[in-house]
């Protein structure tokens, strides 16, 4: 005889082999045995409980549809509605297509026009649905570019956008990000919202030239394996960079020296590479950098030329005094002014020094909003400030300053800062779920609200209903 008594967590299917022998031959068979969960004693994937609050008995094996609403019982106990009541509102629609991030519209040309599809939401044979589609250029779904109601279709249903359903003044382009939703409806009611986003990308264009930065060209490096940087490059396409280095000696671009391939984009807006093995002192060498995309697109940094001289060291890289790193500047100076002020380098070989500021709104410091001091004489009192001009509220600028001796650089230093004058009330969000004329069913509903955007950078903390 067997006995099994399965315990608690020992649900699922099991195969038994139950075997006899007379000590010469033996014999054997098994069986399949399913041990069902307390839960569902009678393994059907509905909860006893359910059914019985709903049915009142276990018979219902998931399969039907006792309300009529086009939705089987077993959908209705994975959405936890009621299998019993029919629905006054569509069920909720599925992402089909695009995926979500996906790159949409390649080779296409203008007008650019997506194609948005989603599975259709169940609901009762009577009902008369369709489906609300809405395009947004931001994610706070506050800006839309194009919005359509199309007809049910069997299975799934599919906008496929035209010229006449843009807003005004608006066009889909390229090389952008878009935010989308949809939802069904039938007369006054509708089902919530369901959201993703897409890329419009036609075709691969080449990442921007990665930038010069250290050492400078026509520069004097004084370590005899110095370290090759340039602020990273950007891609259109949003595509993953990768870098390399090539290093010649003098002129001769013909053979490098050394090379590098396939690093990986550096922090803070850099990427840097150190020379593998030992230069010559007095010599010069020719460098460049390249950055390529994820399709082998390369875009080179222009030529670059330094001498090596161990014999003039730099000097101390200039420390932050003010604005502090991240700091929010509340005051400006005159025509928009603020003073950026470093504590100074010390010169090993006591040289005067002389300092370069750069000031710019991305941290790669080559966008047309650059500005530069130039040459700055070193100021007394232990500091050195320069104070650019145009500053506008509640944007993030980035600055950076390097010392000179006037043959060899320090290094950078750089940090950022927030102009903040007065405080900003944050963007209005957009209320996602439930939407207008939406039917919940439940007396415990759950808000969805797009994410409120602060122009002071402040964080949202709450949102107050009403």
């Amino acid at each position: 005889m067997f006995s099994w008594s399965p315990q608690t967590g020992q649900a699922g299917s099991y195969s038994v082999t139950f075997s006899a022998t007379d000590g010469a031959l033996e014999t054997s068979q098994s069986v399949a045995v399913r041990v069902n969960p307390a839960s569902d004693k009678d393994g059907d994937g509905l909860k006893d409980d359910w059914e019985l609050e709903h049915f009142g008995n276990l018979d219902s094996d998931g399969s039907g549809d006792q309300d009529a609403d086009g939705r089987t019982d077993r959908e209705e106990f994975e959405q936890n509605t009621n299998p019993v009541v029919a629905e006054v509102a569509p069920g909720v629609p599925q992402i089909l297509s695009p995926i979500f991030d996906a790159e949409v519209l390649a080779d296409a040309s203008a007008p650019l026009l997506p194609l948005l599809s989603v599975t259709n939401g169940a609901h009762s044979n009577s009902m008369a649905v369709q489906y609300r589609f809405e395009v947004y250029s931001d994610a706070s779904l506050s800006t839309l570019v194009a919005s359509a109601s199309v007809d049910e279709a069997g299975g799934s249903t599919t906008w496929s956008s035209v010229v006449a359903d843009l807003v005004e003044e608006q066009a889909f382009v390229d090389n952008r990000l878009y935010y989308w939703r949809a939802r069904a409806e039938t007369g006054a009611l509708a089902s919530e919202w369901v959201g993703s986003r897409f890329f419009i990308n036609t075709a691969n264009d080449s990442p921007s030239d990665p930038q010069i930065s250290q050492p400078a060209d026509l520069g004097v490096v004084d370590q005899l394996q110095p370290v090759l940087v340039v602020t990273n490059a950007s891609d259109r396409d949003r595509d993953s960079l990768n870098y390399g280095f090539d290093l010649y000696l003098g002129s001769d671009t013909q053979t490098p020296l050394y090379s590098i391939s396939g690093l990986l984009a550096g922090s803070e807006g850099v990427t840097q590479w150190q020379v593998p093995a030992l230069l010559e002192e007095d010599t010069h060498y020719l460098w460049q950098a390249w950055a390529e995309d994820e399709h082998g697109q390369r875009s080179r940094s222009v030529e670059s030329t330094f001498i090596v001289s161990t014999l003039n060291n730099a000097p101390t890289t200039p420390s932050i005094a003010s604005p502090a790193n991240q700091q929010q500047v509340s005051v400006l100076g005159a025509q928009n002014s603020v003073a950026l002020r470093v504590a100074n380098a010390q010169d090993p070989e006591w040289q005067p020094l002389s300092y370069r500021f750069e000031l710019d709104r991305v941290n790669t410091f080559d966008s047309v909003e650059l500005q530069s001091s130039g040459v700055q004489a070193e100021g007394g009192g232990g500091q050195t400030d320069w104070s650019p001009l145009g500053l506008i509220e509640n944007a993030r600028y980035y600055w950076r300053v390097k010392a000179s001796d006037g043959e060899v650089d320090s290094g950078w230093v750089q940090a950022e800062f927030l102009v903040n004058t007065f405080n900003d009330a944050p963007a209005m969000p957009t209320a996602i779920n439930p939407g207008m004329d939406a039917v919940v069913e439940t007396l415990q509903p759950t808000f969805e609200l797009s994410p409120a955007q602060d122009p002071d950078s402040a964080v949202v903390t709450g949102v107050r209903s009403g």
